[in-house]
C-alpha cells in the first residue's frame, strides 16, 4: 500500500519527491536557455524607477505597490558524494548522473500592495508570486524537477497571499503583533497538474515578539487543504500511452487532502552593519491523504504500521539557518509579518539601492521526524541519516525590489 505524499506547505522548502521511473524512449537533452536578458532589463527598470517615483509622488507618500526580481541558486550536500554509477547511462545514449545529488537555479517575480482600506486599522496584504526552476545538473531525482527532460525550465505554481494585523495586540502586550493570512495557490506547475490539484488554499496565524534586546522571534500555526480532480494520481492516456498500457490511467498514489505545519522563527540584526540579520528557524509538518483505504489495517497479509481510512503522513521536520540582508518585500503575507517586527529593531541604510535590496545565504536539512525503523527521533541539524547526506541543502538568493 503506498504511503501518502506530504502536502507542500508555501512557507516551507519542498522536499524532494520520490524518484519516478524514466520513460522507455530516450529524453532529449534540452538546450540551456536562461533569461539573463530579462532579468537585467528588470533590474534596470528597478534602478530606474525610483527617482522617477520620487519626482512623480510627494516625498512623505509611500507608493502602495511594490514590485521585485530575485534570482536564487541551490543545491544539496549529495553532490559533494558523486555516485560511483555516474556514467552508467553512457550505454544508453544518457547523459552523466550525479547520485542524489542535485542542483537548481531559478528566476522569481513578486508584486505586494498594501490595501488601507480604513484608517481606524493596520492594511490588509496581499501579494503574488511565480518563479521559474532549471535544473543545473543531471541527478538521479532529476535535479528535483517533476519532468522527464534534463534542464528543462520548469514553472511553479502561482502564489497569492492575503494577510491582516490584527489591531491593539501590542497595547495588551507591547512589541507583540498578531497575524493571520490566507494563501492560495494556482497550479501551473507540471507536478500540481499531474496530480490532478485544482487549487490549494492555506490559513496561518502567527505571532511576532521584539524583544527588549533586539532579538526577534515568530511562531506561526497553519492549515490547509487541496482542492483535488481525483483522490489518487491519474495518467494522461494521451501524453504517456505506454503508461496506460502496463498500469492502467489510474497509478493508485494517493494525492494530499489536508495539511498542518507549526513552527518557530528568530532572528537578530548584527550591529556591525545595519541591515544584516541572523536568523534560525524551525518547522514541523504532515497531513492526511485523500484516498481511503477500507479494512487495510484488518487485512491478514498488511503490515503492522498499516492503517484504515485515510492514510496518516508521516510527520516532517526542518531545522535552518540563514544570513539575512534587507528584507524580502513582496513574500508571504506570514513573512511581512515577522518583517514588521524586525523593523525599527535596527537603523536603514541612507542608500536608495541598498534599501531595496536583499539577499538571502541558508543552509538547512528536512527530514523524517523518526528515522527509517521507526525507533528515534530524528535532529535535523545535519542529514547524518543518508550515506550521501543529501537531505541536507544550501541556498542563496538575491532580489532586488522597485
Amino acid at each position: 500500500m503506498p504511503s501518502p505524499r506530504p502536502l507542500h506547505h508555501p512557507r516551507l522548502a519542498p522536499q524532494s519527491p520520490a524518484p519516478r521511473p524514466a520513460p522507455r524512449h530516450t529524453p532529449r537533452r534540452a538546450p540551456r536557455r536562461t533569461p539573463l536578458m530579462a532579468l537585467a532589463a528588470l533590474v534596470g527598470l528597478a534602478l530606474l524607477s525610483a527617482p522617477a517615483r520620487a519626482l512623480a509622488a510627494p516625498e512623505e507618500e509611500e507608493f502602495p505597490v511594490t514590485g521585485s526580481v530575485s534570482t536564487s541558486v541551490a543545491f544539496n550536500h549529495g553532490v559533494f558524494h558523486p555516485s560511483a554509477e555516474r556514467n552508467a547511462g553512457s550505454a544508453y545514449n544518457l547523459p552523466a548522473a550525479d547520485g542524489f545529488g542535485w542542483a537548481v537555479w531559478g528566476l522569481s517575480a513578486g508584486l505586494s500592495y498594501n490595501w488601507e482600506f480604513s484608517k481606524d486599522y493596520s492594511a490588509i496584504f496581499v501579494s503574488g508570486n511565480v518563479s521559474f526552476e532549471q535544473a543545473l545538473m543531471e541527478t538521479m531525482t532529476r535535479a528535483s524537477t517533476p519532468t522527464t527532460q534534463p534542464y528543462e525550465v520548469n514553472i511553479s505554481d502561482i502564489g497569492l497571499s492575503l494577510g491582516w494585523t490584527l489591531p491593539k495586540v501590542d497595547e495588551w502586550v507591547k512589541r507583540l503583533n498578531a497575524n493571520i493570512s490566507l494563501d492560495f495557490s494556482v497550479p501551473s506547475s507540471r507536478a500540481s497538474r499531474a496530480s490532478g490539484v485544482l487549487s490549494s488554499v492555506n490559513g496561518t496565524f502567527s505571532l511576532g515578539y521584539a524583544t527588549p534586546i533586539k532579538l526577534v522571534f515568530q511562531g506561526f500555526a497553519s492549515a490547509g487543504f487541496n482542492v483535488l480532480t481525483s483522490p489518487t494520481q491519474q495518467v494522461d492516456c494521451e501524453l504517456m500511452p505506454q503508461y496506460c498500457a502496463v498500469s492502467g490511467a489510474d497509478l493508485g498514489w494517493s494525492n494530499s487532502l489536508f495539511s498542518w505545519a507549526g513552527g518557530l522563527n528568530a532572528q537578530y540584526p548584527l550591529s556591525f552593519l545595519h541591515g544584516l540579520r541572523v536568523g534560525l528557524g524551525y518547522s514541523i509538518f504532515g497531513g492526511y491523504s485523500a484516498a481511503t483505504f477500507d479494512g487495510a489495517a484488518t487485512d491478514a497479509l498488511a503490515s503492522p504500521y498499516a492503517q484504515s481510512g485515510h492514510q496518516v503522513s508521516m510527520p516532517m521536520h526542518r531545522l535552518g539557518f540563514a544570513l539575512f540582508y534587507g528584507f524580502n518585500r513582496t513574500a508571504s503575507a506570514a513573512q511581512q509579518a515577522l518583517n514588521q517586527s524586525l523593523q525599527g529593531q535596527d537603523q536603514e541604510e541612507d542608500s536608495e539601492l541598498l534599501k531595496r535590496l536583499s539577499l538571502r545565504l541558508g543552509v538547512g536539512t528536512m527530514q523524517r521526524l523518526y528515522s527509517a525503523d521507526n525507533t528515534r527521533v530524528t535532529f535535523p541539524l545535519f542529514d547524518f541519516e543518508t550515506l550521501q547526506a543529501a537531505r541536507t541543502s544550501y541556498s542563496l538568493s538575491v532580489q532586488l525590489a522597485f
